[in-house]
């Protein structure tokens, strides 16, 4: 994965791996330019990561991955309170990086995995019927509840 920085265009490598990354026609979120960044965990080691810094990272990959013809979907991250990597900070940023995502017209769709999985009176939490038991991870029919609402139009 990548380390949180500002992107240059001589980063040999960061064009490399995004080649790699982009070599499918889907963008995961959970890929964004960061040590770990997995359903709202989200954080570079001994520092915390503003949603502001994954906008900006996510529009520098968008620019070098339309550059090689490569389409972007961007999803949302889904709530994970009461999982063992919530933090209430986290879920400021996730709420803010989820917000901008839903509203940004740089990439070619989105995929609202947020409001899938979402328990609609508990908006932190994944709805009971799609959690694995964790409080993070969605169970089958979570699962399959992403599968459908997946719009493939995105992906012609």
């Amino acid at each position: 994965m990548f380390s949180l920085r500002k992107v240059n265009q001589g980063d040999k490598y960061l064009h490399h791996r995004v080649k790699l990354l982009l070599s499918t026609d889907v963008y995961d979120s959970r890929w964004a330019p960061l040590r770990r960044c997995e359903y709202g965990n989200l954080y570079i080691p001994g520092q915390a990561v503003t949603a502001k810094q994954l906008e900006d990272a996510l529009v520098q990959l968008v620019a070098m991955a339309h550059a090689h013809h490569v389409k972007i979907i961007f999803g949302t991250l889904p709530p994970i309170k009461g999982g063992s990597d919530y933090t209430d900070s986290g879920e400021v940023t996730r709420n803010a990086y989820n917000n901008w995502i839903r509203s940004q017209t740089i990439a070619d769709g989105v995929i609202d995995f947020d409001t899938i999985l979402r328990d609609p009176n508990n908006l932190a939490y994944l709805l009971p019927a799609y959690d694995a038991g964790d409080h993070t991870h969605p169970n089958n029919a979570g699962n399959q509840a992403m599968a459908n609402g997946i719009n493939l139009s995105l992906f012609r």
